[in-house]
């Protein structure tokens, strides 16, 4: 496992920060910040009306239109949809609740957000 430095560890944690009071801001209500399962991690869970929102935040210097797929690729995909559905079960809404997949770029030293809705879905692994 790629170990961050203390830099990144931080720019990171202030991306997520960004991205909280992004979406306060915008509505959505916050239920939960860094979800951790032996399976992946999920950064923000988030309600948008009657959806659950899971989200992930990369903290980038730049951020251009090809890089949605470098930085979340299908390995990583998996592992927030397989974190999601815990956090459906241990909730007990499984099934219960419409579920989206968010990502949310935080750029540079401006902390600029770029909301990118429903990046990926869970239909893309069924079958």
């Amino acid at each position: 496992m790629r170990r961050l430095s203390e830099s990144s560890h931080v720019k990171g944690r202030l991306g997520e920060e960004r991205a909280a009071e992004y979406l306060s801001r915008i509505g959505f209500r916050i239920l939960a910040r860094n979800f951790r399962t032996r399976r992946g991690e999920i950064d923000i869970v988030a309600g948008d009306g009657a959806t659950l929102v899971f989200v992930e935040v990369k903290s980038w210097k730049t951020v251009d239109i090809g890089d949605l797929e470098i930085s979340i690729g299908r390995r990583k995909q998996r592992r927030i949809i397989d974190a999601s559905r815990l956090y459906l079960a241990r909730a007990g809404l499984y099934d219960r609740v419409s579920v989206r997949y968010d990502l949310i770029f935080v750029k540079g030293d401006s902390m600029e957000v770029h909301h990118v809705r429903e990046a990926f879905t869970e239909s893309t692994w069924s079958g």
